[in-house]
């Protein structure tokens, strides 16, 4: 019978640790977060989440017009955070090389850092980010 209240106790505590963990990643999260790692130099790159909405940004982002310096939307949508997994729920696609959808793993999440990693075909994908100062 001990037995059981110790594992009861310890799932208490875990679910309690990963609820608040999880409302602490959504709370830093939001905002607007510059890529460090970026694919393409000379390009800024920029995520920009919301409450329920991701905003995928770069400079130039639209490939079928003349480059005029100006950060352009190239996709949004919505994403989900979860158990220390950011899912950016967009079709498969690139933004000035930069891959943005599917499942991300959270290495680092703080109120003015971001890592995330994803597994991809030809490897790991790592992404670090520093969160945009408002002016």
């Amino acid at each position: 019978m001990k037995k059981y209240i110790y594992i009861i106790i310890i799932t208490f505590f875990s679910s309690t640790v990963l609820i608040s963990c999880s409302k602490k990643n959504k709370a830093h999260i939001l905002g607007e977060w510059i890529l460090l790692t970026k694919p393409v130099d000379g390009i800024d790159y920029r995520w920009h989440f919301k409450e329920s909405k991701v905003y995928i940004i770069a400079t130039d982002g639209n490939d079928n017009e003349p480059p005029t310096g100006e950060l352009d939307t190239c996709n949004l949508g919505p994403y989900v955070l979860k158990n220390g997994v950011l899912t950016i729920a967009l079709e498969q696609g690139y933004c000035r090389q930069m891959l943005y959808s599917g499942d991300w793993d959270i290495q680092v999440i703080t109120q003015s850092y971001l890592t995330i990693r994803q597994q991809t075909s030809s490897g790991p994908e790592w992404y670090e980010f520093e969160k945009a100062i408002k002016e």
